[in-house]
């Protein structure tokens, strides 16, 4: 990251504009809830919103089965509308293919509260299995995780149609440079982006970076 300032500095520049060029200036906030009650969601949710914060992700996968995430997606599209408020859910590779098939089918009655479904299986699972969950999903996207760290990986999930979507960390793919070439093969695809800085763990730095990189992409969630 440093080498990319150092780089945007000496051409006198933004570097959202080193990266690529500004296509927004503004960007969602998401925030993140874990494993808890449909009623701790919703007093979470109504108190994030006065912070300006609308966009929302459940934890769930391992333990927390897909009926239950269905049921934390049905009662949060109760009330999302009053609020001005979308989901995601992300499984943290917990399910297996039926559960996540599970998860696709029984979301549809809630399908324009619920924007993506992140990573419902291991990275072992065959692309195949990821591509039929999409295809169930319908209008919610299936965004890769754990399945994309390297360009190669991109370049797989793209030539077979397994998700609509990934989600970028520069932590996760060895810096800035490679994240960069991750977000612009998805760009070039079609494939919506989500970047990520890891909370309140990220450096400073990471989280300034993933701004601008936010800024700078086509398809971004």
């Amino acid at each position: 990251m440093a080498v990319w300032d150092v780089h945007a500095r000496a051409r006198n520049e933004r570097l959202v504009d080193a990266i690529g060029g500004a296509v927004r200036t503004r960007v969602p906030l998401w925030w993140s809830f874990g494993d808890q009650s449909a009623e701790a969601d919703e007093a979470g949710v109504r108190a994030k919103v006065t912070e300006g914060i609308h966009s929302f992700m459940f934890k769930v996968g391992g333990p927390v089965g897909p009926q239950a995430a269905v049921a934390r997606v049905a009662a949060f599209a109760r009330y999302a509308d009053d609020v001005d408020a979308l989901c995601c859910v992300d499984a943290n590779a917990g399910w297996t293919e039926s559960q996540a098939m599970t998860f696709a089918a029984g979301v549809q009655p809630y399908a324009r509260h619920c924007l993506f479904l992140e990573q419902p299986m291991p990275p072992t699972a065959p692309h195949e299995a990821f591509a039929r969950v999409r295809k169930t999903l319908g209008i919610v996207l299936l965004v890769a995780d754990e399945s994309i760290v390297t360009l190669a990986d991109g370049a797989a999930l793209a030539a077979t149609g397994a998700v609509g979507g990934v989600s970028i960390k520069c932590s996760k793919s060895g810096g800035v440079t490679r994240t960069l070439a991750i977000a612009r093969l998805a760009d070039a695809v079609g494939m919506a982006v989500q970047a990520r800085a890891l909370g309140p763990r990220a450096q400073p730095c990471v989280h300034v970076f993933s701004w601008h990189e936010c800024c700078a992409l086509i398809s971004f969630l």
